[in-house]
C-alpha cells in the first residue's frame, strides 16, 4: 500500500526539509522576532543557489503580510515557492541541485582561507 501524502503544513515541511538535507542543502528556519511574513525556510544548495519556501497545508492561503514579503523578495530576484505538496517540492529541489555551480573558484579559495582564521 502506498504511503499517504503528508497533509499538515508541519508534516510537509518536515518531509521536504529531510529530503533537501539528504541532497546537501543548508536549511535555515526563518522564524522569530522580525521575521513576520517571511517564507518558512531558506534553502541553500551545495552549488550556491538558494530558494525560499513557504509551506502551506493543501489548499492553504498566504496571509496579506506573506503576500507583501514574497512579492518584495521576487522583485529583488529571489526564487520563492509556496509549497503544499512534497513531490512538487522534491522536483524543485532536484532542479536547483542539478544547476551548474555559481560559486567561483576564487570564492572557494576565500572560504578555505576564512576557515583557517
Amino acid at each position: 500500500m502506498p504511503k499517504a501524502s503528508p497533509r499538515t503544513e508541519a508534516s510537509i515541511e518536515r518531509a521536504v526539509c529531510s529530503y533537501a538535507n539528504k541532497k546537501g542543502f543548508m536549511i535555515r528556519k526563518m522564524n522569530g522576532l522580525g521575521y513576520a511574513g517571511w517564507p518558512d525556510r531558506l534553502l541553500v544548495a551545495p552549488n550556491g543557489f538558494h530558494i525560499w519556501i513557504e509551506f502551506k497545508r493543501p489548499g492553504g492561503k498566504l496571509s496579506p503580510i506573506q503576500e507583501i514579503v514574497i512579492e518584495k523578495l521576487i522583485h529583488r530576484g529571489q526564487h520563492v515557492f509556496v509549497i503544499d505538496d512534497v513531490d512538487v517540492a522534491k522536483g524543485i529541489i532536484d532542479e536547483y541541485a542539478a544547476k551548474d555551480s555559481i560559486v567561483s573558484a576564487r570564492q572557494r579559495r576565500f572560504a578555505v582561507r576564512a576557515r583557517d582564521i
